[in-house]
């Protein structure tokens, strides 16, 4: 992908709708030329079309750059493991709890073994049950 194109783009997604296309071509030819943001406040808006703007290619964000940096909104699904992830934590004797580490961790194996895995595990406070795993 060209990062130089992708930063126009996105410039014109922040900017209020161009009244004309005159208005549009030297809006652009601004920010191109100069690297003038105009109508845009948020600041990580700014720093993203700034990086992907700079005329030295080695000195602009690659894709990758821009989805690795706090600029970039977290993508929904990362927020909503965190969500889970701390359900597991803060709620290890939940039922939810129960089925989620039986699904990953516990998959494919003999019944009795599963069960006495599962009770064993649920027997024990969750500090009791990473210390004795952490010391085997």
């Amino acid at each position: 992908i060209d990062m130089y194109s992708f930063g126009v783009v996105f410039f014109e997604m922040c900017h209020p709708p161009f009244y004309t296309k005159s208005e549009r071509y030297e809006v652009i030819k601004d920010l191109k030329r100069k690297l003038l943001i105009p109508k845009i406040s948020e600041a990580n808006k700014i720093s993203i079309i700034e990086s992907l703007l700079q005329k030295d290619p080695s000195a602009r964000m690659s894709a990758n750059d821009l989805l690795m940096t706090s600029l970039y909104p977290t993508p929904i699904e990362d927020i909503n493991i965190n969500k889970v992830i701390q359900h597991l934590i803060s709620e290890p004797l939940s039922s939810h709890s129960r089925k989620i580490l039986n699904t990953f961790f516990i998959h494919g194996q003999n019944t009795d073994i599963k069960n006495s895995y599962l009770d064993d595990f649920f027997s024990h406070s969750p500090e009791k049950t990473i210390s004795s795993t952490w010391n085997r």
